[in-house]
């Protein structure tokens, strides 16, 4: 009988796959591996550098959410390989969030840049990124926010900002959806269904609206 599976078997399903977001190790300089996923998050601890990404990609886009601490007041700066940021300016408020997006370039010499082309400050305006906070209260299982139309079915990052105590072994995650204009996060537990925090809780979001 012939084989007729001879020869090489290509599979048809995209090479790079990455997770929606991953959080940066906070150093002096941070490093950015821009092959590893599509949304960044760092909370600083002291004024921090960011160093150039490694591994970038001609035309990729990636997000950077900056988090201060408790106390805010630490100052990010960028290496020369990030351009138009130098009108950035942080949310360096008390627990304060920044988003920063950027677009990679491939110059004629084959360098990469990464060009900021739009942060917390000027993203509404642009409808690309929008970020924010809303709480879940003692004993409820879901909050919400308006974020407007613009956003209805885009992907959402959602981080916990603060809380008043442990908010519950029954609640893993959260969940996010944005409709009719409105965010709504949810509590839920290991199957999916909503769970009631024990305690306040402050969530952190950033709504992609590419």
């Amino acid at each position: 009988m012939s084989d007729f599976l001879a020869g090489p078997i290509t599979d048809p399903l995209p090479q790079r796959i990455t997770p929606a977001s991953t959080t940066l190790i906070d150093a002096a300089n941070i490093s950015i591996d821009a092959s590893v996923a599509d949304v960044f998050i760092v909370e600083l601890t002291a004024n921090r550098n960011l160093l150039a990404p490694t591994n970038p990609k001609g035309g990729q886009r990636f997000t950077l959410v900056v988090k201060q601490p408790v106390a805010g007041g630490k100052a990010l700066t960028f290496d020369a390989a990030y351009t138009d940021v130098a009108s950035v300016v942080l949310n360096t408020a008390a627990s304060g969030v920044t988003v920063l997006q950027f677009v990679t370039v491939v110059s004629s010499a084959g360098a990469f840049t990464h060009a900021c082309v739009s942060s917390s400050t000027q993203s509404t305006a642009l409808g690309m990124i929008k970020s924010g906070t809303l709480d879940i209260a003692d004993g409820a299982n879901n909050g919400t926010a308006v974020v407007g139309a613009a956003f209805n079915g885009k992907p959402v990052v959602v981080t916990i900002g603060a809380t008043t105590g442990a908010i519950g072994a029954a609640v893993p995650q959260f969940k996010a959806v944005v409709a009719a204009g409105t965010l709504t996060v949810t509590a839920i537990d290991k199957d999916g269904n909503a769970a009631a925090v024990t305690k306040k809780v402050t969530l952190n979001f950033v709504i992609d609206g590419r």
